[in-house]
């Protein structure tokens, strides 16, 4: 991506990115054949980050909008440039995650997804602890964070991070999960990003490390970090 201002949008595809280069989101360059994502608007001078939330209870036409952008992002940053295998980047957690999507303009550009799980044993004693308040129970835990490439390096996963947070706590706030309500809120991070990451989420976020580096299904490295919901 060429210095400067944001890429102009493609009067083609509708996507932001100089005509010498190949668009991130649909694979359009020039004014070749497209594949349009989303509807043609009249994009804003100056394109900011804006999220979208969406989960099953979507009317299903919206969902599978939303979705088919989800899986694209994903798709383009796990499976064409990590090698993760498509039947093992998409899992059952999909059907019942929220999932969020960040546009800039009208260019999705990252998303990631959230989930409640149940900690039990280690983890239990970790949210125990005086660090993080002494309550244990359920907890929101995000994973899937995917920025697509030309679009890194600007803080997008530090905002996506906020955002999916205050998601969680308005969607469950009040809501009894059990006989207790949500206590914390845990995000993974893949291995090779820390500690550039977890700096971050712990500096500005109040995030610190729970347990030790693991394999996720996908066999890639990832590291939890947790704080209070």
């Amino acid at each position: 991506m060429q210095p400067g201002n944001e890429p102009p949008i493609c009067q083609t595809c509708t996507h932001p990115h100089y005509p010498s280069e190949k668009c991130a989101v649909c694979g359009h360059r020039g004014k070749g054949k497209t594949y349009l994502l989303v509807a043609k608007t009249t994009a804003p001078s100056c394109a900011t980050l804006h999220f979208k939330s969406f989960d099953q209870t979507l009317e299903a036409q919206a969902f599978k909008s939303l979705w088919a952008l989800a899986r694209i992002i994903r798709s383009r940053v796990f499976v064409e440039e990590e090698g993760i295998a498509e039947e093992l980047e998409f899992d059952v957690h999909d059907e019942s995650s929220h999932h969020v999507l960040g546009f800039l303009g009208d260019a999705p550009v990252l998303c990631a997804r959230w989930r409640v799980e149940h900690p039990n044993g280690w983890e239990n004693r970790e949210l125990l602890s005086p660090k993080m308040g002494g309550t244990a129970g359920p907890m929101a835990v995000i994973d899937r964070l995917a920025v697509l490439k030309p679009y890194r390096g600007r803080g997008f996963a530090a905002e996506v991070l906020k955002v999916l947070g205050e998601d969680a706590a308005s969607v469950l706030q009040g809501t009894r999960l059990g006989k207790e309500v949500l206590r914390a809120i845990a995000v993974l991070i893949p291995v090779d990003l820390t500690p550039c990451l977890s700096d971050k989420l712990r500096d500005q976020g109040g995030f610190h490390v729970m347990g030790n580096p693991f394999m996720d299904a996908r066999n890639k490295a990832m590291l939890r970090m947790v704080r209070q919901a």
